[in-house]
Order: structure tokens, then C-alpha cells, then sequence
């Protein structure tokens, strides 16, 4: 199955930047850690082997950005993808911590 965050690039309202960042997932049903491969102030791609439920609600605990709630959007071999619930204000606080973090590991 293709990549859903392959298609439409054109589209993205946010700026997506690569990265390579453990985290902890966690709802009512399970906790296992992943690894962010991608990320902007409205979601995230997730690499992780546990199964999710799309249009599930889950904990995202990343190190040095905090804790999330996020929504399952997709889902594929072993990685999904999920979208921050987060307000306009929130996001911009976000965007500049992504940047701050990923600045400092280069």
C-alpha cells in the first residue's frame, strides 16, 4: 500500500520535517514506544509495530516536545500517521519547539 504521506505534498498547510524521534504511545487499550520519522505542528508519522485503530485517540509522549493527544488519520505496515488535537496558538508553540529541538541535533 502506498504512503499516504507520499501523496498530496502539495496540499500540506504545514511545513513536515524529517526526523528520527523515540516516543511513547499510549491509549486505554496499549503502551509501546515508536519512533517520529516525520513531523510538523499538526501531526506526525509514527513508526511502531503495535496495531492502532484508525480514528483513535491516543497519548503521544515525545522527549523534549511534551505530551500530545492525537488522532489516527492512516495506517500501514508497521507505521501511521496521526494529527495533533491541538488550537492555532498551540501549534505555533509547537512549530518553534520542533525547530529548537531539530536545530540543536544538527
Amino acid at each position: 500500500m502506498t504512503d499516504p504521506t507520499t501523496l498530496f505534498k502539495e496540499a500540506r498547510r504545514f511545513t513536515r520535517y524529517s526526523a528520527n524521534l523515540p516516543c511513547q504511545i499510549k491509549s486505554s487499550q496499549f503502551e509501546f514506544k515508536g519512533t517520529i520519522t516525520n513531523i510538523s505542528c499538526n501531526g506526525a508519522r509514527v513508526e511502531g509495530a503495535e496495531p492502532v485503530k484508525l480514528g483513535a485517540y491516543v497519548e503521544l509522549t515525545v522527549s523534549r516536545l511534551g505530551d500530545f493527544v492525537a488522532k489516527i488519520r492512516w495506517r500501514s505496515d508497521g507505521k501511521f500517521g496521526v494529527e495533533f488535537v491541538l488550537n492555532e496558538q498551540q501549534r505555533v508553540d509547537l512549530e518553534n519547539r520542533i525547530i529548537d529541538l531539530l536545530a540543536d541535533e544538527i
